[in-house]
């Protein structure tokens, strides 16, 4: 978890250069999401009795691997700009990180 943390903490900095993203471990943690989440959605259809197949399970699988990916570079891009706009990295970093904690991490 604390590996995600920093991460969470690097990715969400103003002054981090688009390139950072690209590094092995957003993709790991990419790939490990796109894994919980993959089972979370076959244990959900389970409990509910869905059929899943293999066909929809590698959609969603790759399909959540793009949308994160595309995530990483949109959150970096939405902290940079509110930077741009307040003037301050410090108080981008503040709104962004406050954000993420409350609306989606808790959520």
């Amino acid at each position: 978890m604390e590996a995600f943390h920093r991460l969470f903490i690097v990715t969400t900095d103003p002054a981090t250069p688009y390139i950072r993203l690209l590094n092995f471990d957003v993709f790991l943690s990419v790939f490990i999401h796109a894994i919980v989440y993959t089972i979370s959605y076959v244990l959900i259809c389970k409990l509910f009795g869905i059929t899943t197949w293999k066909k929809n399970l590698n959609i969603v699988f790759f399909g959540l691997i793009i949308l994160m990916i595309l995530g990483y570079f949109g959150r970096l891009y939405r902290t940079k700009s509110i930077a741009v706009v307040v003037k301050s990295d410090q108080v981008a970093k503040h709104q962004v990180r406050n954000g993420y904690f409350g609306w989606y991490f808790l959520g």
